[in-house]
């Protein structure tokens, strides 16, 4: 990235994949951010390379993109709450299904 133009030009490509992301984790589906991780690092060392003043327009767009990723984050925090509450549902209906089992194999009389 070389200027303002580049990383306003990556901000926007980043935030397009997070939403798309949203999108996909509100429709219930598995979504993979690991390639993000690489793009922002890259718009991290351009925003570095920038020399003072030249990035200040590029304030409301990187404050935007934040705000981005805090709703993602708090989507995928409420979907491991979710799964969390499942897994916590299904140990305690397993548990109580190897109660039941092994109650009705000690109420059988023994020949």
């Amino acid at each position: 990235m070389s200027g303002p133009n580049d990383i306003a030009a990556e901000m926007d490509a980043i935030g397009a994949v997070i939403k798309h992301a949203r999108d996909r984790l509100i429709a219930g589906d598995l979504i993979d951010v690991s390639p993000v991780e690489r793009r922002v690092e890259t718009l991290c060392d351009g925003l570095e390379k920038l020399r003072d003043g030249e990035g200040a327009s590029l304030r409301p767009a990187l404050a935007a993109l934040i705000d981005e990723f805090s709703q993602l984050a708090g989507l995928i925090n409420t979907r491991l709450e979710g799964l969390r509450e499942n897994l916590k549902l299904s140990g305690e209906g397993a548990l109580a299904i190897s109660a039941y089992s092994q109650a009705a194999r000690a109420d059988k009389p023994k020949t």
